[in-house]
């Protein structure tokens, strides 16, 4: 492979594993679907990325003490006030009918909000998910194509269900 200034070469083929992995730690677990990647960067359990199969949307997710979350945002719902009212700054044609929804995860508070953007070349779709533990606060983020949402929206979903925190 050649391409952009960088040289490859393939050096193994392989099937995907079909069987579920569970991954975190002591932080919170999930259990990814099966063919999804998680990617931690460096030696970090504070976040990590999952990737889809089809490689058409990225979620990030990180963590931090729930003591020190709430010294900042008392609740997720504040949390997510306080990001969305800074990201309306700095993106691109946010859409405005984007609310905050209280639900619970595992019996946990959390929040969501849903918003498009644009993107460098086309409408972006994120969906952000703040859940206080008793141990840990759990911010999740998926980011695909506006245009394929439709095919993405139960790939979260079934990631959030899949997600177990103290």
């Amino acid at each position: 492979f050649e391409g952009g200034g960088v040289e490859a070469d393939l050096v193994e083929v392989r099937q995907a594993n079909a069987e579920p992995k569970t991954i975190g730690g002591d932080r919170f677990s999930l259990t990814l679907p099966p063919s999804w990647h998680a990617y931690i960067p460096g030696e970090s359990s504070e976040s990590l990325f999952l990737i889809g199969p089809d490689n058409s949307m990225l979620t990030e997710i990180e963590s931090e003490k729930t003591e020190d979350a709430k010294r900042e945002f008392e609740s997720p719902e504040v949390h997510l006030e306080d990001f969305f009212s800074r990201v309306k700054k700095k993106l691109k044609n946010v859409s405005e009918e984007s609310e905050i929804n209280v639900t619970k995860v595992g019996g946990h508070r959390a929040a969501t909000i849903e918003y498009e953007f644009d993107g460098t070349r086309s409408r972006v779709f994120q969906r952000r998910l703040v859940v206080y533990g008793n141990k840990f606060m759990i911010e999740m983020k998926s980011t695909c194509p506006a245009e394929k949402l439709d095919s993405q929206r139960s790939k979260i979903q079934q990631l959030v269900e899949r997600l177990k925190l103290e």
